[in-house]
């Protein structure tokens, strides 16, 4: 009998802990933690490419998620106040490819170099106009 208590209350704590222990503590707020997790990581071209082909499939795909993209950048500016990398255009396309960056990566956006390799870990936000691919929320890798 005494064992079956045992049991009984183990399985009981077992159940609370799974239960409570997996509950968004945070209202609903991703954690920086969370929120970097990548869905994929992708050339930018590529990126480009899939937009290019089918954009209704790379929306489903890409835009609203975090993505982890790699490529050669062109230039740095600022636009309406905010930082702002274009990656270079690739001869397969006339899509622009554009990373915002929050002021919390000022002093990493500020050491880019036009050509240089980059890896940003972005939100993407889809096609915000014809022929301009935006991702906002980005951070160097």
């Amino acid at each position: 009998m005494a064992r079956q208590n045992k049991n009984s209350l183990l399985l009981i704590i077992g159940l609370l802990v799974a239960v409570f222990g997996c509950a968004d503590n945070n209202g609903g707020e991703s954690s920086p933690a969370s929120r970097s997790r990548s869905v994929t990581t992708i050339e930018h071209w590529r990126l480009l490419k899939e937009y290019a082909d089918n954009e209704v499939s790379a929306n489903s795909r890409y835009t609203d998620k975090r993505v982890t993209v790699t490529g050669p950048l062109d230039y740095v500016s600022v636009d309406k106040g905010k930082m702002v990398a274009r990656f270079s255009v690739p001869a397969v396309s006339y899509t622009q490819l554009f990373a915002e960056f929050p002021d919390s990566e000022k002093s990493a956006v500020a050491g880019l170099r036009s050509g240089q390799q980059i890896m940003v870990e972005c939100t993407c936000l889809g096609m915000i106009s014809t022929g301009r691919l935006e991702m906002n929320d980005c951070a160097l890798k």
